[in-house]
């Protein structure tokens, strides 16, 4: 008997028993499968369905996190923006290239960015040569919301690393676009020209403004009952030197009679708080709502996706066109990738919403790629919107050209490292960022750090004190770039071409050549502050009781009298 009972239970090598399909009915607790009934058919039904509508909530406000978190950026920045983008410095190129970062990472948006220099250029406030650097700029600084983001999955290292590296697939991009076509465009003037040469035959004579965003109007209830942004104070081509700086404010003030608030009044509007204030606190508020839905979407998405259906979701977006028309697939994704950052008008929640997905291991780099290449050109119809939409017919064919130079900068870029395949350069270095950054996660703020904002407060630095300073550091760094990959691929491939102390780097000091050193230091920064608060939370008020309450003993115990009187014997 008992043979027959083992022999029908399943082994361990057989398929795993569903728990939601057991049934316990003999009195030793052995457990026999049923097949389920139409109440239990409904049920996992219905338990299906309300974990899809969580995901499409967690989703909804993960976008609405996304757009309160670049209004409150832009509240706390204030006039610091418009003010940087009217720098006398934007001459230099390089300078403008980190303008557009900085402001890029202030606002939380590269179309904002770009629609305020193509106000500009509209108003002639800067010239096209001076804001295609700038715009360029927006292209790096729009990608640091996808490395927040990844911090999302920070808990599991495995998929912390897959997320990571999906992130950080375009700030490479970006980079490398930057870092061709930036000095060539400084030296030659191919996109000035060539978009010259587009425009040439526009003309316009009335006005037409076309309005597209259906994603704005589905998030604007929950937006505008938050927060609402003063247009006006933040556009740059109006000065307010002159206006008393009590009666602007980068956020809406609907006790003004006639003022355009919808609703009448939202929950920061109180003039109590300073825009500091208001600023910094909706940016905490949607950082926390931010985190707390794409850590709910991923724990939704993980007991959704098991089995057959990860593997079917796997394999449908990965999916390859069969030869010999294989080689279509990734430019499918990256038109796929276009069409959704155009519906959405934002490639920030476009590339977002990939991350997640892509440590969850459901979409591969290969595939994140060319939709991420997409997204880069469909977010510049935003830019290519604001040009159409201006009232001025005299300056209307620069301001087109201003929008047309985004569009072909990242149509360039998808030529140059994306269609010959050995040029898709960003994948194995996101690659190998996310293998460092799931060994050393401190190494991830870091490098945010010092990619968003430390090279371009540096940059600023080396400008003011000299451009000759600025383009001989610059320079040398590229040298040095350039010689380390020599180095290391030759040591890879031929190392008995280099001399003998260059076949490795075993001479130089370890904290020259590895990041253990660095590590050590980060857990025990990280250790000292667990165990202060461990400390902290641990203590009670009994333990340490103030010198007020704690009695007092004026006279010595018996035991103490005793032991006094034998150290006198």
């Amino acid at each position: 008997m008992a043979d027959d009972i083992e022999e029908s239970l399943p082994s361990a090598d057989d398929a795993e028993i569903d728990f939601d399909k057991v049934e316990f009915t003999s009195a030793a607790g052995l457990a026999t499968e049923k097949s389920p009934g139409l109440w239990d058919k409904a049920f996992l039904g219905l338990r299906i369905a309300a974990r899809v509508l969580g995901v499409f909530v967690c989703l909804y406000f993960f976008i609405c996190s996304l757009e309160l978190l670049a209004a409150g950026f832009r509240v706390l920045g204030g006039r610091t923006t418009t003010e940087l983008l009217r720098s006398s410095m934007l001459s230099n190129p390089v300078v403008g290239l980190m303008v557009g970062v900085l402001v890029t990472v202030i606002v939380q948006s590269s179309s904002t960015t770009t629609s305020m220099v193509v106000a500009m250029v509209n108003a002639q406030i800067v010239s096209l040569p001076v804001a295609i650097p700038i715009i360029m700029g927006a292209n790096i600084g729009t990608t640091v919301t996808n490395s927040l983001v990844a911090f999302g999955q920070a808990q599991e290292s495995s998929e912390f690393e897959l997320a990571f590296a999906a992130a950080s697939i375009h700030d490479f991009f970006n980079w490398l676009c930057v870092v061709v076509q930036l000095p060539v465009e400084v030296l030659a003037r191919p996109l000035e020209i060539s978009t010259g040469h587009m425009v040439g035959w526009i003309s316009r004579d009335e006005s037409a403004k076309p309005t597209f965003a259906p994603l704005h109007t589905i998030t604007a209830p929950v937006i505008n009952s938050i927060m609402q942004v003063n247009k006006t104070f933040l556009d740059p081509t109006i000065d307010f030197n002159n206006t008393d700086p009590s009666k602007i404010s980068a956020r809406k003030d609907c006790s003004v009679p006639g003022a355009k608030c919808s609703p009448s009044s939202y929950l920061f509007e109180s003039r109590s708080l300073s825009d500091s204030a208001a600023g910094s606190l909706l940016v905490m508020f949607a950082m926390g709502l931010m985190c707390g839905m794409l850590i709910l979407m991923v724990k939704l998405l993980h007991s959704l996706l098991r089995g057959e259906i990860e593997a079917t979701v796997n394999k449908v977006i990965n999916a390859e066109f069969p030869y010999p028309f294989k080689w279509l697939s990734g430019y499918v994704a990256i038109l796929a990738g276009a069409v959704m950052t155009f519906l959405v008008q934002s490639s920030s929640v476009f590339t977002s919403s990939l991350t997640p997905l892509a440590g969850l291991g459901l979409i591969t780099l290969e595939r994140v790629y060319p939709m991420t290449l997409g997204s880069n050109i469909g977010t510049t119809s935003t830019a290519l919107m604001a040009a159409v939409s201006t009232d001025n017919p005299d300056t209307f064919q620069i301001t087109l050209q201003a929008a047309l130079c985004h569009f072909m900068f990242n149509l360039i870029g998808v030529l140059l490292f994306y269609v010959l395949p050995p040029m898709r350069i960003p994948i194995p270095i996101a690659r190998y960022l996310g293998r460092v950054v799931g060994k050393y996660p401190w190494f991830s703020l870091f490098y945010i750090l010092s990619s968003f904002i430390l090279l371009p407060l540096l940059v600023f630095i080396l400008s003011s004190i000299s451009v000759w300073l600025l383009i001989t550091v610059c320079i040398l760094t590229a040298l040095l770039v350039c010689f380390l990959l020599v180095v290391n691929k030759l040591q890879e491939i031929r190392p008995q071409s280099l001399p003998k102390f260059l076949q490795t780097w075993e001479f130089l000091p370890i904290w020259l050549r590895s990041l253990e050193p660095y590590d050590r230091v980060a857990k025990k920064v990280i250790q000292f502050f667990s165990k202060c608060r461990r400390t902290k939370r641990n203590q009670t008020p009994e333990e340490t009781p103030s010198p007020s309450t704690a009695p007092v003993y004026l006279e010595a115990s018996p035991n103490t009298q005793q032991s006094n009187e034998q150290k006198q014997d």
